[in-house]
């Protein structure tokens, strides 16, 4: 930080949890709309995971461009942008929802909306890189390194406060009782009226979501932020790459993203082969294992704060990691309910691992922390990838119970990284 006392710590802070929250709202709205998508388009699993591909497609694409944007015109300039694109891609995923409904009463052209969809889709996950090239770094800045995981975890928390939040206030809103009994009741394609209500139902909440983005864009760009010592007026010159400490990072943010994304994305498939094969009979609502799953980050979240103040970072991921795969580990040697409770339960330790990766990836990055931020950003986009491993081997082998044991690889390495890994061998400064 240049030259910021303590106390002007506070305000930034307060600003980056906001944001924090914003695109972990717009993250969890994904399932909520997938499986809405996929009754009114009649797609098949793969084609309905398309909608999770292009959003983390976004990452992939625009994480690079970030941290060009951060050299040339700073931090804050970065997150007014990153809001922007969120609002254009919710703004196109509204416009199509108004303009879809006359083709599904003609019948002409209605899969080309689909195709749309993805597209907004995906500036929608374009938007939220943006905005995590550029805060993550930032929070770690606002501070001493000691401490850079603590405050992580904070900021952390209330993205997955939003994530808890967002699937059941607009699950409620979109799908109302009415409309899932409808669904419920029809085997195979939805008959057109339904179509329209499913999709005029999305469009509110849809309008909403654009409002406030645009707001917060514009209240953004008229705040005082202060400037870290790490920005830069021009391009940087340096390879982040060449950091053994820093690939590892993004291997590990790819190998964490993708086993948590492939869990909370699969519980309800899960749950229901089980009870498909006999295995047991559920009383509650599979959905409600899913809630409980996010739920459970939001929990670990909130108790990394004070606990990894007292641990070193590597410390937290080592005991998160091998408590991750110990949990792999029964939940798939369990057949009952005890499998789901497990599986659900992983993620208390997968609450910490962000908190603990993103700070090891960037030390001692120095002048090459922004472009370092974008290389472990793109990693996310092992959340598209690993759940499609996990749905291929499950599609292989007949079992998604017994597909989930290929986490403890994802797992496995995130233990490598924390104990070898990441190790800073050389850095920018040396």
């Amino acid at each position: 930080m240049s030259h910021q006392n303590t106390k002007d710590y506070k305000k930034p802070f307060i600003l980056m949890i906001v944001l924090f929250f914003i695109f972990g709202f717009v993250t969890a709205i994904n399932g909520i709309i997938q499986p809405a998508l996929q009754k009114v388009f009649f797609l098949s699993d793969f084609q309905a995971n398309l909608v999770t591909f292009s959003f983390f497609a976004g990452f992939v694409v625009s994480s690079p461009i970030a941290t060009k944007i951060i050299q040339k015109m700073g931090y804050k300039r970065n997150l007014v942008i990153g809001l922007f694109i969120i609002s254009l891609g919710l703004l196109i995923f509204y416009i199509n929802t108004m303009l879809m409904p006359s083709a599904i009463k003609t019948g002409e052209g209605v899969s080309l909306y689909f195709y749309i969809f993805l597209l907004a889709t995906f500036f929608v996950g374009s938007g939220v890189a943006v905005l995590q090239v550029g805060a993550n770094p930032y929070v770690v800045a606002l501070g001493e390194p000691e401490t850079a995981d603590s405050r992580i975890n904070v900021a952390g928390f209330f993205n997955s406060l939003a994530t808890f939040i967002a699937p059941a206030l607009l699950g409620g809103i979109i799908f109302s009782e009415t409309i899932k009994e409808k669904m419920n009741s029809v085997v195979g394609k939805l008959p057109s009226d339904l179509k329209v209500e499913v999709v005029e139902t999305i469009q509110n909440p849809y309008l909403i979501l654009v409002l406030v983005t645009v707001f917060a864009a514009v209240v953004f760009s008229f705040l005082e932020v202060p400037k870290l010592d790490n920005e830069s007026e021009g391009a940087v010159e340096g390879n982040a790459l060449k950091y053994s400490h820093m690939r590892g990072g993004v291997l590990a943010v790819f190998m964490y993203v993708g086993a948590e994304m492939a869990i909370g994305n699969n519980l309800i498939q899960l749950i229901n082969s089980m009870q498909k094969d006999g295995e047991f009979s559920m009383i509650f609502e599979p959905a409600i294992f899913v809630s409980l799953y996010w739920g459970g980050l939001m929990v670990g979240r909130f108790a990394g704060i004070f606990i990894m103040k007292k641990v070193k970072t590597e410390t937290g991921l080592v005991v998160s990691s091998i408590s991750a795969i110990v949990m792999v580990v029964i939940g798939v040697f369990s057949n009952n309910e005890l499998a789901i409770i497990i599986f659900t339960l992983t993620g208390l330790f997968n609450s910490v691992m962000w908190g603990a990766i993103f700070p090891l990836g960037i030390a001692k990055m120095g002048k090459l922390t922004n472009q370092a931020s974008g290389y472990m950003t793109m990693g996310v986009f092992g959340g598209a990838i690993i759940p499609l491993l996990l749905g291929l081997v499950a599609d292989s082998i007949g079992s998604m119970h017994s597909a989930y044991g290929i986490l403890v690889i994802a797992y496995g390495y995130l233990l490598y990284y924390a104990l070898v890994g990441s190790k800073v061998k050389s850095h920018p400064d040396l």
